[in-house]
């Protein structure tokens, strides 16, 4: 049995910047009671499957952040992983081939094709990538949790943004460690990989929003937009295809989007 986290109070933090979710501050019997109902229910009226990915993927912040880039942009994708993001280049609609994306990765990216340049590293242990290149735009979706130092990633980011440049944040809510690990989903038969903060041993930290956006204040980077990611309707659909399919990818998503397990900034750079 694996060892039993410590709950975090919430209700005890200063909640001037914090970003409120309606399952927050439940107990834990509480949460799990309601989530586990949540797991066992079905919608009325389901959609294919083709047409919620290219809903879920025009409504996403993520999507409308990248989708609405300047023409002819220069975007850095931290932490791409098998370079999803780029498929933002030719959907959903309208296509924008436009921009230009870079990217960074521990592991090789499966659509490096789409990439201008991209640096195999490690942020914290390599050389900077991309010396000399100035971004319009980046996103560092789900890649600060995983430092150990944020202040120098938002410094150097910083640093390479064009005046009047953007800059998308996405990353797990301090709630999360307080979730139902990924076993309590597969056991509601829902399939998942990461629920809990702790379920991914890469894990470093959640980031309090406030504390994010103070370090971002002393390199001159302004708040443009906050928020929780919670979208009822996606989660529903998406918690429907996972028990359908078995799924992971998408059980996780619609674990996060029902209880806006993740949050997201957009910091500006002033011109």
């Amino acid at each position: 049995m694996s060892e039993q986290k410590p709950q975090v109070d919430l209700s005890v933090r200063d909640q001037s910047r914090a970003i409120f979710g309606v399952f927050d501050n439940l107990p834990e019997a509480e949460l799990r009671e309601r989530l586990s109902l949540w797991c066992k229910s079905k919608v009325n009226s389901p959609v294919e499957r083709d047409d919620f990915d290219l809903y879920y993927n025009t409504v996403a912040p993520r999507s409308v952040f990248v989708k609405n880039a300047p023409s002819d942009a220069c975007l850095l994708d931290m932490g791409a992983g098998n370079g999803s993001l780029s498929i933002y280049k030719s959907w959903p609609s309208i296509a924008r081939p436009d921009i230009k994306f870079y990217g960074t990765s521990l592991d090789p990216i499966e659509n490096e094709d789409r990439y201008e340049q991209i640096s195999i590293s490690n942020f914290e242990t390599t050389p900077r990538p991309f010396g000399g290149v100035d971004f319009d735009v980046m996103v560092a979706s789900h890649f600060i949790e995983h430092l150990t130092d944020v202040r120098s990633f938002i410094k150097w980011a910083a640093s390479c943004l064009k005046p009047g440049g953007r800059i998308y944040l996405e990353w797990p809510h301090e709630f999360t460690k307080n979730m139902p690990p990924a076993s309590f989903f597969a056991d509601n038969g829902i399939p998942a990989f990461t629920t809990n903060f702790f379920d991914d041993s890469t894990h470093v930290q959640t980031w309090a929003m406030d504390d994010v956006i103070s370090i971002a204040g002393a390199s001159n980077l302004r708040p443009e937009s906050t928020g929780r990611i919670v979208l009822p309707y996606c989660a529903d659909q998406m918690r429907d295809f996972s028990r359908a399919s078995g799924d992971k990818v998408l059980g996780t998503f619609a674990v996060w989007c029902a209880v806006g397990w993740a949050q997201y900034l957009i910091l500006a750079k002033p011109l």
